[in-house]
């Protein structure tokens, strides 16, 4: 198995990554929610006034660890990624309907936006040789 679909496998085991911003000079951490394509880009949402959105203005690149368990196969992503706000409704409805029942409607279509993450560097870390193995993205 490729670099690529093996990221890919890791994406699609879990919905959850802990994703970090900078604000300042002071770093941010997150769990947040994501779907991802055959890109290996990355999709959530935000409340319009969050404060994860304001530190992206400034600063909108992001850290993300995703995919990580506590067990014998522990191999997950680290991924630097760039952040847009991004429009599109299909993506944007997706995320809603997948993860209506963890947010529990906290989430409506009015008062949110659709983030883009699109990895600048993704390395599968803890693999059985123990060396990180860089993800070709492209």
């Amino acid at each position: 198995m490729d670099t690529k679909e093996q990221a890919l496998e890791i994406l699609s085991l879990q919905p959850y990554g802990v994703m970090g911003t900078v604000a300042q000079t002071k770093p941010y951490a997150r769990i947040m929610t994501f779907i991802h394509d055959e890109n290996l880009k990355l999709y959530t949402i935000a409340p319009e006034h969050s404060t994860i959105l304001r530190q992206l203005e400034s600063k909108p690149f992001t850290h993300i660890l995703y995919g990580y368990k506590d067990s014998d196969d522990d191999v997950f992503l680290e991924i630097e990624g760039h952040v847009d706000i991004t429009d599109d409704d299909v993506k944007k409805d997706e995320i809603l309907q997948t993860f209506n029942h963890i947010h529990h409607n906290t989430f409506n279509d009015e008062h949110n936006v659709l983030l883009c993450v699109t990895p600048v560097r993704m390395r599968i870390m803890h693999t059985t040789q123990n060396e990180p193995r860089d993800v070709i993205i492209h």
